[in-house]
């Protein structure tokens, strides 16, 4: 490992420890599986069981704000925002880009093995959003169960979410 990429993973590494230690088991969180960039907004507030990998663990199996594609303009900041009661699961490998944004309000986001998802895009579960096996996502894609309002029908209040899950081996283009 050259000097310039030893000095980016030092920088990333408070970051990747804080979020693995407060939100996994000890025994996944000593071998550092979420490695997330340094510029990645976390939330307030983290407990454990919000984050679970099940089979396998390894250094860097998932990576939180890696770069995209080269070539893309405007990338903000990472974001991962879990609320009170939110879980966020990954089965296996997983990459998310720069800018991207994983939001949780007391929903489930899941992640099969082989996830990708590339700057920019947006992944919102209020109540479940699943993805199997090997799914690759374009750029500036949004998902989202909810649209956060709700209707009233001969007087009854009826949220409008309903569970995403989407199955293996897809590819979701960008836009």
């Amino acid at each position: 490992m050259g000097i310039s990429r030893f000095l980016l993973n030092l920088r990333d590494l408070p970051k990747s420890v804080y979020f693995n230690f407060l939100t996994l088991p000890f025994k996944q969180a000593c071998k550092l599986p979420i490695w997330i960039k340094y510029n990645t907004i976390l939330p307030k507030k983290l407990e454990k069981g919000m984050c679970s990998i099940s089979g396998g663990v390894h250094s860097k199996m998932i990576t939180i704000g890696i770069y995209g594609s080269p070539g893309l303009v405007g990338c903000k900041k990472t974001q991962i925002i879990l609320a009170p009661n939110s879980k966020m699961n990954f089965v296996g490998t997983a990459q998310i880009c720069e800018g991207c944004t994983r939001r949780c309000d007391g929903g489930i986001l899941s992640f099969g093995t082989g996830f990708s998802v590339n700057s920019n895009s947006i992944i919102w579960s209020t109540e479940k959003i699943e993805f199997g096996d090997d799914v690759l996502i374009g750029y500036y894609v949004y998902i989202r169960d909810s649209d956060g309002h709700y209707l009233i029908e001969n007087g009854i209040k009826k949220e409008c979410t309903k569970p995403i899950i989407i199955s293996n081996h897809v590819w979701i283009g960008a836009y």
